[in-house]
This record gives C-alpha cells, sequence and structure tokens, in this order.
C-alpha cells in the first residue's frame, strides 16, 4: 500500500546518541545500530533498496519515490575551489 516516510537527522542528535550508546552495558550492539542508522540517514543510493536489503530482499531498480530518487543529490568537482580557498588561508 502507498505510505509517506518522514525522516529526521541532524548529526547533533548522531553525537547525542553516540555519547548514549558509550554508556550502555552492551555498548558495542548500540554503537553498531548507531553506525547503520547513520549510513541510512546518509546513503546517496534508493532508500526502499536499503530498507529491502536489511529485510534480506533485493530489488535491481530504484524506486523512483524516495527522496533520493525523486531529487538526486548534486555533485560537483571543488577541487579548484578547495585550492584556493586553502591557498587564500596561507597567504593570510
Amino acid at each position: 500500500m502507498e505510505s509517506d516516510t518522514i525522516l529526521f537527522y541532524s548529526y547533533a542528535d548522531v553525537l547525542q546518541l553516540t555519547k548514549f550508546a558509550q554508556d550502555a552495558s552492551n555498548k558495542d550492539v548500540q554503537l553498531a545500530k548507531l553506525e547503520r542508522m547513520k549510513q541510512y540517514a546518509e546513503s546517496l543510493t534508493c532508500r526502499r533498496k536499503i530498507l529491502l536489503h536489511y529485510f534480506g530482499e533485493s530489488r535491481e531498480e530504484d524506486c523512483g519515490n524516495c527522496d533520493v530518487c525523486r531529487h538526486p543529490p548534486e555533485m560537483f568537482d571543488g577541487t579548484v575551489l578547495t585550492q584556493k580557498a586553502l591557498t587564500t588561508v596561507y597567504r593570510l
């Protein structure tokens, strides 16, 4: 059935949850779960494919409905821009 999902994600939350996990009795398990959640939230591939893979299913094509499929992240080569910024800092 058709449904909507909202993912609220902030790196500040990751830092806070990392602190909580450090104090947990099952620290390694909690940190591994947190890492999986972080990978999912920061993924650049179809989120449906990731979820299906997690539950042991597979799908070859992208879903066309998730945020990544509808609005793919734009990438650019920032090498020259970074070199100019670092040169400016060095000269100052």
